[in-house]
């Protein structure tokens, strides 16, 4: 039984050339050291499918021809075709079936490269069946033509609809489309799919994620050197980009993440870099953007103008947020004739709470502007800045709560649970300043602070509540004097 299940692994997981010669293996020692050697190479989860050896389909019998043995998974119960270490030369598209899950995999991360000699007629490889997976795969175009190196494309899928497909391990290099691309258009879609521990770079553009595409995944992806954007998503949803890194560009990349019309995105520890002078490293563009979230996210710079966050004026984002950023290397702290770093026009909200630190010894504070007025900023350069609103929109907000605040004019407001009330600095500014059932509420002060107003507060006939004597004081224009019953 050993010498079966010896006799099975060996023939069915075992590439039958060496990596370094491609010659054919004789000696027993020689096959023992590069079965070892495979076993090792590939992923964990590779190793543990060798147990199913009978399910995988070795490049190596079918000539070195990728989609020869793809296509062979067609007519055989394989799910996986196992491309060992080595460089293999590739001159037309790769086309995963249109009804199977299969599985490319690689040896390992940099180990199963296809090269391709010749432009493909469209995109490099095509996956288009739910649960199909490339791992391990290194792609390597030509530098012309213009098709992507991975799709991820619906049309001939079920329904019209791709989920749970994956992208792990595999590097995307000299390609002048897309690295990544998932196709829809609102009925043809790509959803609940992955891409993790991915390189992208060296070519045109970075990942792009199409029209009504939902609950995508990308984890540790390293995309720079591209001509275009790093990170597209046109009308998507559902977004999750953890411990991504961005940058930096080859050639003036603007922008290098670029959202438009897309809602709940989330952020989190990624890093940014910028060695380019006039870059937006995030963009809000065109329609709706709701709820769209960077948490622990750092934002690299050597060069002035780089913008960190624009939100333009058509953009309309509701809810942007950034927990926590860091910007390091930031020259254009010093640079007075700067143009501003984090910009959110009109209609725009948003909400900007934690430090903004930096690394640089002469720190100066980062610069938030646009025409926005719903624009919340706490312990930003250790102080809060809160949202400015006119009258109406105050009088607008939905979700009032008790001891919610908002600047009013020249004047902050507190909702006391009944209505707005205008908060003074020392004095009210007229007869009807928190006028109400109860009459006019004057500041309450006690003696001490009563005399340390400044005298450019006081003012002949100005009232204060004195909290140490119970009375009412007025100062007459020399001494503060007491009101007192006759």
């Amino acid at each position: 039984m050993l010498q079966k299940r010896a006799a099975t692994w060996l023939t069915g997981f075992c590439p039958r050339y060496s990596v370094a010669t491609h010659h054919r293996l004789s000696e027993p020692s020689n096959i023992l050291v590069v079965c070892l050697i495979a076993l090792f190479a590939v992923a964990p989860s590779a190793a543990h499918a060798a147990v199913g050896v009978t399910d995988w389909l070795n490049v190596h019998d079918y000539g070195d021809n990728i989609q020869a043995a793809i296509d062979a998974t067609g007519t055989s119960s394989s799910r996986v075709v196992y491309v060992p270490a080595g460089t293999y030369e590739v001159s037309g598209p790769i086309l995963f079936p249109n009804n199977k899950s299969i599985r490319l995999l690689g040896a390992g991360p940099g180990l199963s490269t296809l090269q391709w000699v010749s432009p493909p007629a469209g995109d490099y490889i095509t996956i288009r069946f739910s649960g199909q997976v490339l791992e391990n795969i290194t792609v390597v175009g030509t530098g012309s033509g213009s098709g992507s190196g991975l799709v991820v494309d619906p049309t001939s899928a079920p329904s019209g609809v791709l989920a749970g497909c994956e992208v792990r391990g595999c590097t995307f290099n000299n390609i002048l489309g897309w690295g990544i691309k998932a196709l829809g258009n609102g009925t043809l879609l790509s959803n609940d799919c992955r891409v993790d521990r991915c390189a992208l770079g060296g070519g045109g553009n970075g990942i792009k994620i199409g029209t009504g595409c939902t609950a995508w995944s990308l984890r540790e992806v390293n995309v720079n050197g591209t001509t275009g954007p790093m990170l597209q998503l046109d009308s998507a949803a559902v977004i999750h980009v953890d411990r991504g890194l961005f940058g930096p560009s080859s050639a003036g990349t603007q922008p290098y993440i670029k959202i438009t019309n897309t809602t709940n995105v989330l952020f989190t520890n990624c890093d940014i870099e910028s060695d380019l002078s006039s870059q937006f490293f995030v963009s809000l563009n065109g329609g709706l953007n709701e709820s769209i979230m960077l948490v622990d996210c750092g934002f690299r710079r050597d060069q002035p103008f780089a913008r960190l966050i624009q939100c333009t004026g058509g953009a309309n984002v509701g809810s942007l947020c950034v927990i926590n950023p860091s910007v390091y290397l930031n020259v254009q702290h010093a640079d007075s004739t700067r143009t501003d770093d984090i910009v959110v026009d009109a209609p725009s909200t948003a909400s900007i709470m934690g430090g903004l630190l930096g690394d640089n010894s002469a720190f100066v504070p980062l610069r938030i502007s646009g025409t926005a007025t719903g624009v919340f900023l706490a312990n930003y350069n250790d102080r809060v800045r809160l949202p400015k609103l006119s009258t109406a929109q105050r009088d607008q907000l939905k979700d009032r709560s008790f001891g919610d605040v908002v600047y009013n004019g020249d004047r902050l407001n507190h909702w006391d649970g009944a209505r707005w009330r205008e908060e003074v600095a020392f004095f009210p500014s007229g007869s009807t300043a928190n006028a109400g059932p109860g009459g006019i509420d004057l500041p309450s002060l006690t003696t001490a602070g009563r005399d340390s107003i400044p005298a450019t507060f006081k003012t002949p006939g100005a009232f204060i509540y004195n909290s140490t004597t119970g009375q009412l004081n007025y100062w007459n224009g020399s001494v503060w004097k007491a009101v007192t019953a006759r």
